[in-house]
């Protein structure tokens, strides 16, 4: 949340590589401050917690040369 422009890259992987599969991508929505929000969904009820270090969720601002990428 809090970016800007609205144009990003945001997506989930396993092991390092790309979900499709289980993934609920959100749209990006205006906050009240002139920047943006997004979320994306990954259903992982069928994964148990051990397992959970395997994922992490990766975004990208547009124009930016780097990703952020968050350990679930």
């Amino acid at each position: 949340t809090g970016f800007y422009p609205d144009r990003d890259l945001m997506f989930w992987r396993k092991d390092g590589e790309e979900l499709h599969e289980g993934v609920d991508p959100g749209e990006i929505l205006p906050n009240n401050d002139g920047t943006f929000q997004l979320n994306i969904d990954l259903k992982l009820s069928s994964v148990t917690p051990e397992y959970w270090q395997r994922y992490d969720c990766v975004f990208q601002l547009f124009g930016a040369n780097r990703y952020i990428t968050t350990k679930l």
